[in-house]
């Protein structure tokens, strides 16, 4: 699916349905004409999974789960929002849990996603009931919280500018998957979608894999060909080529997957185009690393058999298809706002 069929509605041309699409798809040109990393394909994907994280029942179910009090404006606190701009609409979450929880949602955009946030932000507060959004202004120092998105390095300036105001201040965060060697070829299909999806830039792709002693790699290569389109991006590409020779020149071992590069490492933050693996004896060995590697880690992807040994564990190809209840460094972000 590509942007262009987000635009196809039942409306007609001055419907508000028809407007907002429309709205939407301008917004999405401008994105990628701004961020070659979001391609129409990729904003697609990241629509779709709102859609789906966003259907009645669902969102129904999830506000139920809450006692949300209808806030006098005097009562409203301004939440400023820093949001990420790995991939697109990366800070959509927040957004709505801000806009839903009654408070006053300030957008910081990222200049990496500086588009989509802002048409989506117009959506939302067209809403009845909807609470005010206002843009970030640098002189504007005046504000009750802040939730922000960053790496390592800026969740530090993230704290000074909260000077000890209520805050969620996330960091570097990536995601692994456990393979038992006893996966399906849709298995394996599906753990392509965790790996790729939006080039594997978010903190929710697969960057690790473990997998039992001796296992196959050539079979992961395999099932991974239907996204072979990937490497040919030029950025993708870039970087694909650009580790490969650093590794050829170091002489460091590798295995060539075509679309990636496969490396043996324990890290969990490979350079872009890379996929660490490790092997284990036993699954009690996954549980072992978890446990010493959770705090780094967003989301695992398993089967079954690995959920029971790492409870966490979610099905291969929903890393990137988030619910409601999803919480990023798995922090409730509308009880935070709702204590306030």
């Amino acid at each position: 699916m590509d942007v262009a069929s987000i635009c196809l509605t039942e409306g007609t041309p001055g419907d508000h349905k028809y407007d907002i699409s429309k709205s939407l798809v301008q917004s999405a040109m401008k994105a990628y004409n701004a961020n070659p990393w979001f391609t129409p394909g990729e904003i697609s994907r990241a629509f779709n999974a709102l859609a789906h994280m966003l259907e009645p029942d669902k969102l129904s179910s999830w506000l139920g789960t809450y006692a949300i009090p209808l806030l006098t404006p005097s009562k409203r606190k301004i939440i400023r929002v820093i949001m990420a701009g790995n991939i697109p609409l990366a800070g959509f979450h927040d957004m709505v849990c801000v806009v839903l929880s009654g408070h006053v949602l300030e957008m910081k955009t990222s200049s990496q996603d500086a588009f989509l946030p802002r048409t989506v932000a117009e959506i939302l507060a067209e809403l009845p009931g909807s609470s005010s959004i206002r843009p970030y202004n640098r002189k504007n120092e005046q504000f009750d919280a802040i939730i922000a998105t960053g790496s390592n390095n800026s969740a530090r300036y993230f704290k000074a500018i909260a000077d000890n105001k209520p805050s969620i201040i996330r960091r570097n965060r990536n995601s692994m998957a456990v393979l038992t060697g006893a996966e399906s070829d849709h298995d394996l299909h599906m753990l392509a979608e965790d790996v790729f999806a939006y080039f594997g830039l978010g903190c929710r792709n697969v960057s690790l894999i473990m997998v039992p002693l001796d296992y196959d790699l050539s079979i992961l290569a395999s099932a991974w060909e239907s996204y072979a389109h990937v490497k040919h991006h030029p950025k993708y590409r870039n970087n694909l080529l650009h580790n490969k020779a650093l590794f050829q020149i170091k002489g460091e071992p590798f295995v060539d997957a075509g679309v990636c590069l496969f490396k043996e490492s324990n890290e969990l933050t490979p350079p872009l185009g890379v996929v660490h693996f490790m092997t284990y004896k036993h699954l009690s060995d996954t549980k072992r690393f978890y446990n010493s590697h959770h705090h780094d880690l967003q989301c695992v992807v398993g089967s079954s058999l690995v959920s029971e040994f790492i409870p966490p564990a979610i099905p291969f190809g929903t890393s990137q298809k988030p619910g409601l209840s999803d919480y990023a460094d798995g922090v409730d972000t509308m009880a935070f706002l709702l204590s306030l």
